[in-house]
């Protein structure tokens, strides 16, 4: 059986689909359902300290990369919600973000943190100047990369002398993390995330210190 091979989970995932495909689409008919289909393996999220992101955020000289890792942990926004972040989308007053059609295009609001409100001031002080997109990139104007936004937070990780191998999805793992261990509620975590099923939020109570803390109280 495939499932016992030496190849990947992934492989054998894309084989079962790739003959329930043909079985459907070429003869016409459902596959055998007692075919098991291996389930994708659980890996806990990376996860960084409050310290070591403030250390990110305090190493990153270029105040557009600082912004860039903010609004991926402050926000705990999607790599692709940052770089196609746009100014019409913050509402700096009411101190909110919205994430205009992320994953599944859903719209959702974040609270947007005093921190990136202070680097914003700076970044740009005067309102006139904030149209379009909020990190565009330094070539033409347009969307940053996804590499770029890769490098800068590597290079902020490396210079803040995090050991960990850290990708800007691992910065909105430790946003959500750390809501929880701050006694933040699911349903709420997961309407800032932007999660369709509270099943992928869960994920965090498993990664969270907070009840960890509380067992090893007990000895």
């Amino acid at each position: 059986m495939l499932s016992r091979s030496h190849l990947s989970r992934s492989t054998v995932r894309l084989t079962y689909f790739a003959l329930a495909f043909f079985h459907t689409t070429v003869l016409g008919r459902q596959m055998d359902t007692s075919i098991p289909l291996v389930k994708k393996k659980q890996r806990m999220p990376v996860v960084l300290s409050k310290d070591e992101m403030h250390r990110m955020i305090a190493v990153t000289g270029n105040l557009k990369h600082k912004l860039v890792i903010m609004f991926l942990y402050y926000a705990g926004l999607r790599c692709s919600e940052a770089r196609k972040l746009k100014w019409q989308d913050l509402d700096i007053e009411r101190k909110v973000l919205t994430v205009r059609a992320g994953k599944g295009d859903r719209d959702r609001t974040v609270f947007l943190h005093p921190e990136i409100i202070k680097a914003l001031e700076v970044y740009a002080p005067d309102p006139s100047t904030r149209t379009g997109l909020v990190l565009p990139s330094s070539n033409g104007g347009g969307t940053l990369s996804s590499r770029t936004v890769q490098i800068i937070v590597r290079k902020a990780a490396k210079k803040a002398k995090v050991r960990t191998k850290v990708s800007p999805h691992a910065l909105r793992h430790s946003f959500a993390t750390h809501l929880i261990e701050g006694g933040a509620d699911l349903i709420r975590l997961q309407n800032l995330l932007g999660h369709k099923s509270l099943n992928t939020t869960r994920i965090y109570v498993h990664v969270a210190n907070k009840d960890m803390n509380a067992l090893a109280g007990m000895l």
